[in-house]
């Protein structure tokens, strides 16, 4: 049950970047969040809080103003207090 809202949650958070809603995005994001966008791209690296986060999202929004992401699969493991997804 806890990994189905995980997994929930992430494709809500996933239709917030393409929509361009952000705030809602970073709501409920953990100040020590490690987020990892894979590809040697504008785009590609890793940024470990919120507030490198939050200019990631908003030069997805600069850059590519009619992306839109496509969720192929979602995997969620782990606890809660210690849980790892991966969005492909």
């Amino acid at each position: 049950m806890y990994h189905a809202i995980v997994k929930r949650e992430i494709h809500r958070s996933f239709h917030n970047v393409s929509t361009g809603n952000y705030d809602a995005v970073l709501r409920g994001t953990a100040p020590n969040l490690r987020h990892r966008f894979i590809g040697n791209h504008a785009l590609g690296g890793e940024r470990h809080n919120v507030d490198g986060f939050r200019r990631w999202l908003e030069r997805v929004g600069r850059l590519s103003p009619h992306f839109r992401f496509k969720i192929n699969d979602t995997i969620v493991a782990g606890m809660p207090w210690n849980t790892r997804a991966v969005v492909h």
